[in-house]
């Protein structure tokens, strides 16, 4: 009897808390959960499910879907003309919009080797 307690005391401790999330992302912690920064599986894996993306490929066909953008044309190898979806907005209440867009595309490639270090150790939350 003594036994099957200590059983269901054990069980306890090794239930989440409520209002907590666990994510199992495995043994090796990424270095960021910036997309910008890092493209790994893992936190690619993870932004999919808080964040949306301009196209996605389908994993069935392998087709170029439209998600944040409800359609899109390639512009003789030079570019792509988006056209967005309306009525959507960040976490924050801010638009989306095409000054979003270009904010996100350019600030990728603002990232010089060393900003890309210091992001990903200001990005890294353990959780």
């Amino acid at each position: 009897m003594v036994f099957l307690s200590l059983i269901t005391a054990g069980d306890a401790f090794c239930q989440p808390k409520k209002d907590t999330l666990v994510v199992c992302l495995g043994k090796a912690p990424p270095k960021s959960l910036d997309p910008a920064v890092s493209n790994t599986r893992q936190v690619l894996t993870l932004y999919h499910n808080w964040g949306d993306t301009l196209l996605y490929r389908d994993p069935v066909d392998g087709e170029i879907m439209p998600c944040l953008a409800e359609s899109y044309r390639l512009l003789d190898n030079s570019g792509i003309l988006l056209s967005l979806r309306k009525g959507v907005t960040f976490h924050n209440g801010e638009p989306f919009n095409a000054g979003a867009v270009k904010f996100s595309v350019e600030r990728k490639s603002l990232f010089s080797k060393a900003q890309k270090q210091i992001a990903e150790q200001a990005f890294w939350v353990p959780i």
